[in-house]
Order: C-alpha cells, then sequence, then structure tokens
C-alpha cells in the first residue's frame, strides 16, 4: 500500500512539473522590434508577468530573437546588456547587474614605515603608534 502511494505521488509530481515547464514555452521569432514589443509578447506566450525597475531598461531598443524557449528568448532580448532575469513562478524578474568594479574597494596601498617617535624634549615615547590620516 505505502508503495503505490508513493507511486502516485511521484507520477503526479511529474505531470505537475511537465504542466508548468510547458506553460512556459515561448516560440519567439522577431527581426527589429523593440524590447518593449518582445516583452508584451514574451507575456502573452508564456503567462509571465515581468517585473523591473523602467530606468534599468531601454524599452526602447531594438532587438532580434530567435528562440524556441523562454530561457532562449530572454537570453537573446537581454544580450549585450547588463541585465539578469530570474524566473520566480510565473513572474520574470529582470535587473539591472552590478558591476564588480563598483562593489570592491581599490585595495590601499601597504608601505612599512619604520622609526622613532620623540616628544617636545626629544625623549623617545615607548609603545606610541602612528596611525595615516584617513584611515582606521
Amino acid at each position: 500500500m505505502d508503495l503505490k502511494r508513493r507511486l502516485f505521488f511521484v507520477i503526479v509530481a511529474i505531470l505537475f512539473a511537465s504542466t508548468r515547464l510547458s506553460g512556459q514555452n515561448v516560440s519567439l521569432h522577431r527581426n527589429n522590434i523593440t524590447i518593449k514589443e518582445a516583452l508584451s509578447e514574451i507575456k502573452s506566450q508564456s503567462g509571465c508577468s515581468f517585473v523591473y525597475a523602467t530606468e534599468d531598461i531601454d524599452l526602447n531598443k531594438i532587438v532580434s530573437i530567435d528562440a524556441e524557449s523562454l530561457e532562449e528568448a530572454l537570453d537573446d532580448l537581454l544580450a549585450g546588456q547588463s541585465i539578469n532575469y530570474g524566473i520566480q513562478g510565473k513572474n520574470i524578474i529582470l535587473k539591472k547587474q552590478v558591476s564588480d568594479t563598483k562593489t570592491q574597494k581599490p585595495s590601499p596601498k601597504v608601505e612599512t614605515l619604520n622609526g622613532v617617535i620623540k616628544d617636545d624634549t626629544g625623549l623617545e615615547l615607548p609603545g606610541a603608534t602612528v596611525l595615516v590620516k584617513g584611515s582606521t
């Protein structure tokens, strides 16, 4: 009895997964269309909604798409742009790539400094340290 129940759930899961994937099939073969038109076409074929910040994407940019799947269409659509996408259920999230150079701080120049620190009378100050201005 337990084996039959497991088999039933496996079959249901496979059918559910194939139904979900078939809902995202896209066949798009268009030249010289705007990104806005392409997004609209992908939305109508896949049933997915797009989430993005309008300032991140040039919706009037002309693109050509030759795709047989949703992922292919998105890859063609966003090729050569600094935009990443993620698919979460029926939502496709488009967001601007954060370049690594902006997030990384330049490494500070390391130099060794040797010497003796003295007070106003010329006596050495034991245990004194030097801090470069502007550093922590």
